[in-house]
């Protein structure tokens, strides 16, 4: 609970650091939870949507949880341009360990993620301890992803080259461009 409202203030205040211009966007998340070829869409951050995921089929859930997660070295890095430290409209450092958690839970995740029409939509795709993981539509129409690892591996990539240790903790802050008009963030 203490989490989910931790989670919540930081959504408010998140909200508010939008880049200039952005509007906030939900993140729709889509599963064939059954097997049965019955699509689910679901939306939130993906804490959120582990939530619901167990409440909806816990037998799903568990085989989820229970499948090896590759190690960090494997996790697809896609090519595009980063760039770290605070931006117009992005100034909040973000804990890197609790990042890493967002990367983690985003790398078990199946099904794939799509966003609304931008342009200037942004989507909050983790948040854990004050720290979110944001993906971005700079383009006119929705976009898709063929899995969450593509998320996560833009957030790795700012947490290998845009790490502060000079914080209170180690902090990442950055964005990381890629192909379509996309973008991944990290920021409190």
């Amino acid at each position: 609970m203490l989490r989910t409202a931790i989670c919540l203030m930081a959504f408010v205040l998140a909200t508010a650091a939008l880049p200039p211009g952005y509007t906030l966007s939900e993140l729709t998340w889509s599963f064939d939870p059954f097997g049965n070829g019955t699509t689910v869409n679901l939306t939130g951050t993906v804490q959120k949507v582990f939530h619901e995921l167990h409440t909806i089929s816990p037998a799903f859930y568990n085989k989820i949880i229970t499948t090896p997660v590759p190690p960090t070295n494997s996790i697809e890095r896609l090519t595009g341009n980063y760039t770290c430290g605070p931006q117009p409209g992005i100034d909040g450092r973000a804990s890197k360990s609790a990042i890493e958690d967002g990367i983690y839970y985003l790398r078990q995740v199946p099904g794939h993620p799509w966003m609304r029409s931008g342009p200037r939509a942004c989507a909050q795709v983790s948040c854990s301890w004050n720290s979110g993981i944001w993906w971005c539509n700079d383009n006119p129409h929705f976009i898709s992803l063929i899995w969450f690892k593509s998320i996560a591996g833009c957030a790795q990539v700012l947490c290998e080259n845009c790490v502060d240790n000079n914080w209170i903790w180690p902090s990442v802050i950055g964005q990381n461009f890629e192909k379509g008009n996309a973008r991944v963030r990290t920021q409190f």
